[in-house]
């Protein structure tokens, strides 16, 4: 027999293990391969945004790293490239990345925002057993994903907002404090979950005492961090990503042919509407977070043409929003308002219980869709790991989605290459692309101390930048490693500037 405070506790506990296993049966295809291979992007180290956080990573751990890229002069901060680097800076600390570590910190993410959804809809007033259905269905959205597959984890950090919601709700003083500082760190770990948590929170205001409370406190929380990214981000775009958007199509809600990374549990939408019963404000708060989804053009299917939707808005009156490349992500933090407002109506309704049931058993069934939604097949070590050389180097191909970076984390030598863009070696970079370079360049490189030139094909693009680099360095001294050491001075067309 259970102690008193035991039983009373037990319907919670219960309610908070429900995502927990849904997560573990759609996700027992990756969990089996965690400590054997990448569980993100179908070809991790291929993959730009991977190699970026993969790095970042490994750099934080080391003493030096910021003086490894950019030689001979370093760079002093990453903040113009990852300006939330908050999560690998606290990762850092207990050594370099593997693909288990890697795989871990993502499941905690979503194990994290799933608990958070159950509390967050206790909070608001809904019984345990429509607590479990609210997180379950959450945890069966396969969009959970999506950052997942991009290889992103730091966007999945969205349970400090949810929490910080469920805090400033149950109100006071000392709770206004807390949801001040979970909001603070919320905006840190990812700058626009903070803007969007910020907007989904306006239906959910009830005291100015304690909004203004937590308002002042997420302030000064936010101060040192504002200060640092105000100070480094000088000259950064502002303007739309060239490669566009990623947002969340309409047909994400219900069931269709999408890729996984896209579908949200079919009944969480109609289901949020049981609301309209009681809890309209959490319906509109999950609302708001939808339109975010939606992106600044909203349409049914990718590709498809679309109206302007409200990020557009977003972006007009905040210019450095319209650099948000996947407005999906925002999805994380719309599905549990939804669930809370579903959970509320659910209590409201005459066969709640057996409603209840139902839910959880689709919760269950649509959850094996995760297993699809992220590879897990990907290697643990970048192509041409086993590459050895001496010196400084050019890793002439290595600019293309990063490879250089996570290239860079096993031989551990100082690279010419930048951390994003080479637009200061507009040489080299018409070099890779296989066009001519004086050879003066070259011998400019290698009086400032560059010892090697990488021509490591990861995308098989790279046949006329070899053939290139051959006629003014010869045969390789290795496969891909050329030696500046080599430089031939001869007069031939590569001697004078491209056009």
């Amino acid at each position: 027999m259970l102690p008193e405070r035991a039983q009373r506790h037990l319907p919670m506990a219960l309610a908070v293990l429900a995502p927990i296993v849904v997560l573990g049966v759609g996700l027992w295809g990756p969990l089996g391969a965690f400590g054997e291979a990448i569980w993100g992007p179908e070809d991790a180290f291929r993959q730009g945004d991977f190699n970026g956080g993969w790095w970042l990573w490994w750099a934080l751990a080391q003493d030096d790293a910021l003086a490894l890229v950019a030689f001979p002069g370093g760079v002093d901060t990453v903040a113009p490239w990852f300006p939330n680097p908050l999560q690998m800076q606290v990762l850092a600390l207990f050594g370099e990345p593997t693909a288990l570590a890697w795989n871990s910190v993502q499941l905690v993410h979503l194990v994290l925002l799933g608990v958070s959804s159950v509390v967050l809809a206790r909070t608001a007033g809904a019984t345990p057993l429509s607590c479990a259905v609210a997180g379950a269905l959450v945890a069966a959205s396969p969009v959970l994903l999506h950052e997942v597959s991009g290889g992103r984890p730091d966007n999945l950090v969205v349970w400090p907002g949810v929490l910080a919601l469920a805090a400033l709700w149950r109100g006071g003083t000392r709770w206004a404090v807390v949801a001040g500082l979970l909001a603070a760190l919320q905006g840190v770990a990812y700058a626009w979950h903070g803007v969007a948590l910020i907007l989904v929170g306006l239906p959910l205001l009830r005291s100015p005492r304690d909004t203004g409370i937590a308002v002042g406190t997420g302030l000064v929380a936010v101060l040192p961090y504002g200060a640092w990214l105000t100070a480094n981000l000088a000259g950064v775009p502002t303007d739309a990503p060239p490669a566009g958007y990623t947002a969340l199509p309409l047909a994400g809600f219900w069931p269709s042919d999408l890729p996984g990374r896209f579908l949200v549990h079919p009944l969480l939408l109609p289901g949020a509407l049981l609301a309209l019963r009681g809890g309209r404000r959490w319906l509109a708060a999950g609302g708001i977070g939808v339109l975010l989804a939606l992106g600044p053009t909203i349409h049914w299917m990718p590709g498809d043409e679309g109206v302007a939707g409200p990020w557009a808005w977003v972006a007009w009156a905040i210019a450095p929003a319209s650099r948000m490349h996947h407005p999906v992500r925002e999805a994380l933090l719309a599905l549990p308002l939804l669930a809370t407002a579903l959970a509320l109506g659910l209590d409201r309704m005459r066969w709640k219980h057996l409603l209840a049931v139902a839910l959880l058993g689709t919760a269950v069934v649509h959850a094996r869709q995760l297993d699809g939604a992220a590879a897990y097949g990907s290697p643990v070590e970048p192509p041409f790991s086993e590459v050895e050389f001496e010196g400084p180097a050019i890793d002439l191909l290595g600019m293309d989605h990063l490879t250089a970076l996570s290239l860079q984390t096993v031989h551990g030598q100082a690279l010419v290459e930048p951390i994003a863009s080479r637009r200061d070696h507009v040489e080299l970079q018409r070099l890779a692309q296989g066009g001519a370079i004086r050879t003066q360049d070259l011998e400019a490189w290698a009086d400032r101390g560059v010892e090697t030139l990488l021509v490591l094909d990861r995308f098989g693009t790279g046949d006329a930048a070899r053939e290139r680099v051959e006629t003014l360095l010869g045969a390789p001294v290795s496969p891909g490693v050329y030696s500046l050491s080599n430089l031939q001075t001869v007069s031939t067309p590569t001697d004078s500037p491209a056009p």
